[in-house]
């Protein structure tokens, strides 16, 4: 193990934090929207029945 690695992971980690805050709000809204479709499916499925 290399004497920096502690150093490293916490560079990871701050950019892993920044990459997340700055894809977020993206992944939230993509997550809804897909949330919406599959209901919408589910409501055109209970219709078919």
């Amino acid at each position: 193990m290399p004497s920096n690695s502690n150093g490293l992971d916490l560079e990871l980690n701050k950019r892993a934090r920044l990459l997340k805050s700055l894809f977020l709000p993206q992944l939230v809204e993509a997550d809804r929207r897909r949330q919406n479709e599959n209901r919408e499916e589910r409501t055109h499925l209970d219709r078919d029945q």
